[in-house]
């Protein structure tokens, strides 16, 4: 059997047989778009399992585009100029978000929060690339070497 909830106590699952796949289970969303669902097993015997988790973000469909004309460029004798290289050098430090010198749930909360509010702190955009978005946050996982479980 399985038990699957968005309440880590379980209060909102019930027990029902195991299934490879749910269909059409709410995911509740907090503050920073971001669902856990919790699940726990039981077998034949009735022991059960730990409490397994998964984060998901919650992301809003996208429209399917439609096809438009684009007009044709008109060249033009002027030279264009050569965009610089934005210096993107990124140190342990810099993952120390709220200065307490230690990276830990505090900073990935911090930025997290950053991200929902669409910031375009540079503080938080670790691969410079204007945006602080998901990519940045892989990079705050992988150089901590966190794993995103899904």
């Amino acid at each position: 059997d399985m038990m699957i909830s968005n309440l880590s106590d379980g209060s909102d699952g019930v027990w029902e047989p195991f299934a490879e796949s749910v269909e059409n289970w709410p995911l509740i969303p907090n503050q920073s778009d971001i669902a856990t669902v919790y699940a726990k097993f039981r077998d034949n015997e009735g022991c059960v399992s730990d409490l397994y988790s998964s984060s998901i973000r919650i992301v809003e469909a996208t429209m399917t585009p439609t096809n438009t004309e684009t007009p044709t460029a008109t060249p033009t004798n002027t030279p264009t100029a050569t965009p610089s290289e934005t210096p993107c050098d990124i140190g342990d430090d810099d993952f120390d978000l709220n200065g307490d010198n230690e990276v830990n749930a505090e900073d990935l909360l911090e930025l997290i929060e950053a991200m929902a509010n669409d910031s375009t702190d540079p503080k938080y955009d670790f691969n410079c690339d204007g945006k602080v978005n998901d990519r940045d946050s892989s990079l705050f996982a992988t150089k901590w070497q966190l794993t995103i479980e899904p």
